[in-house]
């Protein structure tokens, strides 16, 4: 192995420079796992003085190499070292003695003695020797990691975040990588990146489901992804209890809570408007983002059955429902009314006769301004005392569903708050600002009563509507 043949020299090099004061392998190298391209990596404590620089110039005096250098200073610290052939020594180190012992204990070692490079400090006694892992710990171990992975990617999701959710659908990923590699090897040894795990870990059956597995930022595929990460997920979880390292009792919790997280954030940007304001009526009113995103997916009917919506209130522009349109099956299953709130159809107009300001400030006050007829319309579908639940979409759910919701909390009774508050937990890029608009609006009103008869409802109107929304 080219890296053994350095490992001497290195050795000799770094028990030379007094500001470390010991020197701990880890990695493949110290798992006797290593390849011919294996790095080295190594723990290192240091000294209060210690100097990465002055240790980078005196390794390449000892070793008579030429290294390109990187300096990590994100923790933990590192020195990455590009030797000839691209040999690569990471080291990381710490003066911290608490953090190095962590360090130590966590590492996966075969043989600890020759592990230990040098210890000056005394640290590495046999009781730090780390433990070897079983079978039973490891899955209990990388089975905590995945639902906390996954619960995070899901709550992106939620909250319309493509490059969060894309991260944590990784780290997921990851985890479940480690749970399948462990229940495939009889000998524990976990690597925490196996090398060719598609093709020496996976059954055959099993790498086309686990090549559509990868992260997307688009969150429209988000559900059919983390989908098809569960039933492998699942399917993995079977394997563990019929290997005696997982009991029924704990998968059943494991996939129930999983379940439980994937109809929580089904779909992005959904939830109860009576969440954040008591005063509504629980399971009557739904904001979320556009419905058509999720309708060819397995489980859209039964999400929608089961919170009884019975109609889906579209405030999407022409060319958006043109593009994303409901389909037949949809449309039976709801009733899909569409009253489009578009700004960009006479934009350029409104820029011209009104205050300066970047689109969405513009957006804004075009909602509050010019799409009076269009709130009307919305507010007049719960003068009817509809049946059912209703979900009010646009195509985010956060700016013409953010106006129409915080319409309704007024209503209700809530205070300003309270309709800030629902506003702004979309997230996203909604802000207080944005919300100022709106408010300002109603102000200049003389306040949420007299802006809704300004768009046609009457004092009559508004209390039916209070009536029914409102729990009593």
């Amino acid at each position: 192995m080219q890296q053994k043949n350095l490992h001497t020299p290195l050795k000799n090099a770094l028990s030379q420079e007094s500001t470390l004061q010991t020197a701990f392998l880890i990695g493949s190298q110290s798992r006797q796992t290593a390849d011919f391209f294996a790095d080295t990596d190594l723990l290192l404590l240091t000294s209060a003085n210690f100097s990465p620089s002055n240790l980078v110039s005196r390794l390449k005096e000892v070793l008579q190499k030429d290294f390109w250098v990187r300096y990590d200073a994100i923790t933990p610290k590192k020195i990455v070292l590009y030797g000839e052939h691209f040999q690569k020594i990471d080291l990381i180190y710490t003066s911290d003695t608490l953090k190095f012992k962590r360090w130590v204990a966590q590492a996966e070692v075969v043989d600890y003695q020759s592990a230990i490079w040098f210890d000056r400090a005394g640290l590495l006694t046999p009781a730090l020797e780390p433990a070897k892992p079983d079978h039973k710990t490891s899955v209990a171990k990388w089975l905590s990691a995945f639902v906390v992975a996954f619960e995070l990617a899901s709550n992106a999701q939620a909250a319309g975040d493509g490059y969060r959710f894309y991260y944590h659908y990784n780290s997921a990923l990851h985890h479940l990588v480690q749970l399948k590699r462990l229940l495939s090897v009889e000998t524990l040894s976990e690597s925490w990146m196996p090398r060719n795990f598609v093709f020496s870990v996976l059954q055959q059956e099993d790498i086309p489901t686990f090549l559509e597995m990868n992260a997307v930022t688009n969150l429209a595929f988000a559900s059919e992804k983390k989908r098809k990460l569960l039933l492998f997920f699942y399917d993995t979880l079977a394997v563990a209890e019929s290997k005696d390292y997982l009991d029924t009792s704990t998968r059943h919790k494991t996939v129930n809570f999983c379940e439980s997280l994937f109809e929580r954030d089904f779909f992005w940007n959904f939830r109860d408007a009576s969440l954040i304001n008591p005063r509504l009526k629980k399971g009557l009113i739904y904001r979320t983002s556009s419905l058509t995103r999720y309708q060819n997916l397995e489980h859209f009917e039964d999400f929608v059955r089961g919170r009884n919506i019975l109609r889906a209130v579209d405030l999407r522009s022409y060319p958006e429902v043109e593009q994303q349109p409901y389909s037949a099956d949809s449309q039976e299953l709801f009733e899909h009314i569409h009253i489009p709130m578009d700004h960009r159809k006479h934009m350029d107009v409104f820029r011209a006769d009104n205050m300066h300001g970047n689109a969405m400030v513009l957006a804004y006050s075009f909602f509050m301004k010019e799409c009076k007829a269009q709130i009307k319309s919305v507010m007049e579908v719960f003068t009817k005392n509809p049946k059912g639940a209703t979900a009010i979409h646009c195509f985010a759910g956060k700016d013409r569903t953010g106006i129409i919701l915080s319409l309704l909390h007024l209503i209700s009774g809530a205070n300003i708050e309270t309709a800030a508050a629902d506003y702004l937990a979309s997230r996203m890029d909604t802000s207080p600002l944005l919300f100022s608009i709106f408010t300002d609006a109603l102000k200049e009103h003389g306040g949420h009563e007299s802006y809704l008869l300004s768009c046609g409802l009457s004092s009559n109107d508004m209390q039916a509507i209070k009536t029914y929304i409102s729990e009593n």
